[in-house]
């Protein structure tokens, strides 16, 4: 059993501890015995561990979904997507500084940066672009961007 804060409670499976990228946190990853479904922890979030002698097989599947995002990104287990991002120049300087959680690219031609990444890390990191990255595909994660940008014009317009 694993907790997260003083209302939360998670009965969980582990699979594997996993640095960030940055190497900067560690983070458990494991399966959710309740909603079958993964789920990630970091490990100085936790407030209590109680660990048991029971023992749990684990699907292949699922073996190597956490073993891909164990290697990709430890801190979510959230849907991967492939995306589709257009960069003009500032977006492609603004790419190369900003280090912290940046996507890995699968592909580039010409202006359009392809990915095969986490939705919601994806949003995170563009967000901060503004208008030198726009993103094609998905159109799911195109209108969370634009939704960010409308709520914030929308404040500033008061």
């Amino acid at each position: 059993m694993a907790t997260s804060g003083d209302e939360h409670a998670f009965l969980v499976e582990p699979y594997v501890i996993a640095p960030s990228k940055e190497e900067q946190c560690n983070y458990l990853l494991c399966m959710d015995r309740n909603s079958r479904r993964p789920r990630t922890f970091r490990i100085s979030r936790l407030r209590s561990v109680f660990v048991t002698a029971d023992s749990f097989p684990i699907n292949p599947e699922t073996q190597k979904e956490l073993q891909e995002k164990a290697i990709r990104s430890p801190h979510s287990v959230s849907l991967t997507v492939q995306a589709v991002v257009r960069l003009n120049k500032y977006g492609v300087r603004k790419f190369k500084a900003i280090t912290k959680n940046r996507p890995i690219v699968s592909k580039i031609e010409g202006d359009l940066y392809y990915f095969d990444w986490l939705e919601l890390q994806l949003e995170e990191y563009f967000k901060r672009f503004g208008r030198d990255a726009i993103v094609i595909e998905p159109e799911s994660l195109k209108e969370k961007i634009k939704k960010f940008y409308y709520y914030g014009l929308r404040e500033y317009s008061k």
